[in-house]
């Protein structure tokens, strides 16, 4: 019994953390996001929004058929938000 309950109690904190705090400790607490800027060197491959693509010189915009992007200063991002979708937090890479 002297092992039991603290096992049952470490189970029932682990199991809540799991399904109420998954997302905040993913974004609070996970060491990867503060450890990935140190294991990176120059030829390092990461996946990050380019800006200079992304942007144009006047900014992102949706996606029209038959129109000429690069004419008229607009980048190659269509603000479909898939991005955003596809992140377990929810982050917006187009934002840093």
């Amino acid at each position: 019994l002297g092992t039991l309950f603290p096992l049952l109690i470490f189970t029932a904190v682990f199991y809540f953390v799991f399904a109420w705090f998954r997302e905040q400790v993913c974004i609070i607490a996970c060491p990867y996001g503060r450890l990935q800027s140190v294991l990176l060197d120059n030829k390092s491959i990461v996946v990050a929004y380019d800006h200079k693509r992304g942007e144009g010189e006047k900014g992102r915009k949706k996606f029209r058929k038959n129109e000429d992007r690069q004419a008229l200063g607009h980048g190659d991002c269509i603000d479909c938000l898939q991005c955003v979708n596809v992140c377990p937090t929810g982050i917006d890479i187009r934002n840093g």
